[in-house]
């Protein structure tokens, strides 16, 4: 039997299958990963140190996995399309276990501040991007194999991890700011998005783990930041005036169009509690109907799987007023919570914690010995790779907990321990 080009591996080709499929296992290797591990560490949108009960970056990534799962095999079952158009649940599911391996500490904040110090010194423009760095994570950075790097995952699992089909430098990157992988991968990257079928933008698993992210995103973190009094969602189902910042926010939007998704979307909200939380199981279980209604929602009544000949290059054809209801939730996060002036005063400590160990790690990087860097990325150095790159991929692997740690002693807060070597 002629070998599933899909299932090629950029590495090793095509390896026997052991119990599982050649995509079962793609999903054991990533799920298996320290980069994965460490997603507990590092920020959704609250820090990471800040409670048991906001979502972080771990818990967000098994929810976008899980709804990833879902509406692959909804709509492989659903779907009257050719065959070769139908998604895979298993790659789905690894494109979003992968989709945030590369995000670094305290979010944005903390891809803004690699980006801005790598480019400044190094005259770059892909100092760091979070999709890209994904990529680079299993591609490259992970370990299980002497000969080479990463996962070696299947052409069709990498491919799926490309939410943004274009390499780092091109005008696409240039303008919209964001990459699906850096210069130092293309190769790879080359190989892998020659699986996808010449009139499709990006991979089928691709669209649908996008389309899962922002799901989970809208839903879970409303979720989290109604139960902390900052988003007041009873308000907002009772009150019209209360969207009026919110549309401010889409104004690139049609109005009407817009008008009539939050008119809906009050309506979707009618099982939110009429006063603010208050923890009792009335409340709890009110809002995991909420979230089991509307991620229903936006899987079986908005979203459709067609040939992307005819649908300008996607296989999705997502309801406009699903999207629109998720962008409006997917902005009540920015409005209430991401720009409150307690978060914004939070972010400057976090800004000035990077920029000391962006700094010190520069530096250390010159010596002839160095003492911040691990040993895995003097590896990296030793071997060619580019040192903006590799300083990226130090910052961007700690965890928040671990970045603090470094800052408190390279500034002399705290002498550290002997046993504090930073390892993935």
């Amino acid at each position: 039997m002629a070998e599933n080009p899909r299932e090629h591996r950029y590495f090793t080709g095509n390896p026997p299958e052991d119990n599982r499929s050649q995509f079962e296992r793609d999903r054991d290797r990533v799920l298996h990963s320290g980069y994965f591990r460490r997603l507990s560490g590092v920020s959704q949108v609250a820090s990471a140190a800040d409670g048991d009960h906001f979502h972080n970056r771990l818990s967000h990534t098994l929810e976008v996995a899980q709804i990833s799962r879902r509406m692959a095999e909804h709509l492989a079952k659903s779907s009257e399309v050719s065959k070769e158009l139908l998604p895979n649940a298993d790659v789905a599911e690894t494109a979003a276990l992968a989709h945030d391996l590369g995000h670094p500490p305290f979010g944005h904040v903390g891809g803004s501040a690699i980006e801005g110090f790598v480019n400044a010194r190094t005259g770059g423009t892909d100092g760091f991007e979070g999709n890209a760095q994904s990529f680079r994570v299993v591609v490259r950075l992970t370990r299980r194999e002497d000969d080479f790097g990463g996962l070696d995952l299947t052409r069709a699992s990498l491919a799926a991890i490309v939410k943004y089909p274009w390499l780092g430098g091109s005008e696409n990157a240039l303008s919209i700011g964001k990459y699906g992988a850096y210069e130092t991968e293309k190769e790879v990257y080359e190989d892998a998005m020659e699986c996808v079928l010449g009139v499709a933008n990006r991979s089928v698993e691709a669209e649908i783990m996008d389309w899962a992210d922002d799901i989970a995103y809208s839903i879970h973190d409303v979720y989290d930041f109604y139960r902390a009094g900052k988003i007041p969602l009873a308000r907002l189902a009772r009150d019209p005036m209360e969207w009026a910042p919110i549309f401010e926010r889409l104004k690139h939007e049609d109005p009407d169009a817009l008008r009539n998704a939050a008119v809906e979307l009050r309506d979707d909200l009618h099982l939110v509690p009429s006063t603010e939380f208050n923890g009792g199981a009335s409340h709890r279980a009110r809002m995991r109907q909420l979230s089991s209604y509307l991620i229903s929602m936006f899987i079986l009544k908005s979203t459709k799987l067609v040939d992307p000949s005819e649908n300008n290059g996607d296989f999705l054809a997502i309801d406009e007023r699903a999207r629109l209801k998720v962008a409006l939730l997917k902005k009540l996060v920015w409005h209430f919570v991401i720009e409150d002036q307690a978060l914004a005063a939070q972010q400057v400590g976090q800004r000035q914690c990077l920029k000391k160990i962006l700094a010190a790690t520069w530096v250390d990087m010159k010596r002839e010995r160095q003492i911040i860097l691990p040993l895995s990325h003097r590896e990296l150095l030793e071997s060619g790779s580019p040192p903006g790159r590799v300083l990226a991929d130090f910052l961007s692997n700690l965890t928040e907990r671990q970045a603090l740690a470094l800052y408190r002693r390279l500034v002399g807060l705290q002498e550290g321990s002997i046993m504090d070597v930073i390892t993935i």
